[in-house]
């Protein structure tokens, strides 16, 4: 199941947000950035490589559980769809 908090923090992410700079954001330990991305990259099938970041986003825009927002000019999580997904 792909929680609210994960999509946040990837919304920032597709944003080129470094992990500090999202944790502040969020008010977030780094490490909890950390593990949000990470459970993300599983969750979504990305694996940890170079490209996880934007392939993670690339899924759940594909899933529609970010969407944009044009007030924002942002990726948010989208309140219309359920987040669990079955692995």
């Amino acid at each position: 199941m792909i929680n609210r908090g994960e999509l946040e923090v990837a919304a920032l992410a597709a944003l080129g947000w470094g992990n500090k700079r999202i944790a502040g954001r969020l008010f977030l330990s780094e490490e909890a950035v950390k593990s949000r991305l990470k459970s993300l990259y599983r969750k979504t099938g990305c694996g940890g490589g170079a490209n996880a970041r934007t392939g993670a986003v690339v899924e759940l825009l594909r899933l529609r559980l970010l969407v944009w927002d044009r007030e924002r000019r942002g990726l948010v999580p989208n309140k219309e769809m359920s987040y669990n997904r079955e692995d």
